[in-house]
């Protein structure tokens, strides 16, 4: 098995040093929000201040959820179908940093694997209780171990139906932005998670 090749560790480390910057200043309007709550209310504040400000407070998220998912492409020449294991953890609300692991079986070719790191951004949209379609966008980087590291962009359906979310996505891989004449390719996705977060 070939080890990882340099440029692609030195890519790797860039984007999350960049991420990881991008979390450090997402946590500031947070932290500040947090020191607001716990200021005491003051005496002359009247009831019906005290219920709107209570009102107004966002419940608690999740910061940090798991899933696993496969995904698969087809062309005249070749299939291909891969396993990934996504990690995401929620900057902000509707922010998502996701990292998925993934390894590539496709026929004609040696197997892959690697990293999709992505920044999405999510909405859900709760019609009843239980019931929250939700729709996402985003953009990030392939880091594979072959060098056909690529940038890519996505976007997709979710559901959420009590403990279980279920979504479907289509991500477009620019290959052709690393290597002059090398084919782009859209690749489908369904992915499956349960209700457990790390946090």
């Amino acid at each position: 098995m070939r080890g990882v090749p340099a440029n692609l560790l030195k890519q790797f480390a860039l984007c999350l040093l960049a991420l990881f910057a991008l979390c450090v200043l997402a946590e500031i309007p947070d932290a500040h929000a947090a020191r607001a709550r716990n200021q005491p209310v003051a005496k002359n504040t009247a009831p019906e201040d005290v219920e709107q400000h209570e009102t107004h407070d966002d419940p608690p998220f999740k910061r940090l959820t798991i899933d696993i998912g496969g995904s698969s492409t087809f062309s005249s020449t070749a299939s291909a179908y891969e396993f990934n294991l996504g990690v995401n953890y929620f900057i902000l609300r509707w922010l998502v940093w996701r990292n998925a692991p993934f390894y590539r079986i496709q026929s004609g070719l040696d197997s892959r694997y690697g990293l999709d790191s992505s920044l999405q951004g999510r909405q859900s949209f709760e019609l009843v209780p239980g019931f929250t379609p939700s729709v996402l966008a985003g953009g990030g980087y392939r880091f594979a171990n072959s060098g056909s590291s690529a940038p890519f962009l996505e976007a997709g359906l979710g559901l959420h139906m009590g403990g279980l979310n279920v979504g479907a996505s289509a991500k477009r891989i620019f290959n052709s932005v690393r290597t002059a004449g090398a084919p782009n390719e859209t690749i489908y996705s369904i992915v499956f998670a349960g209700g457990a977060s790390l946090f």
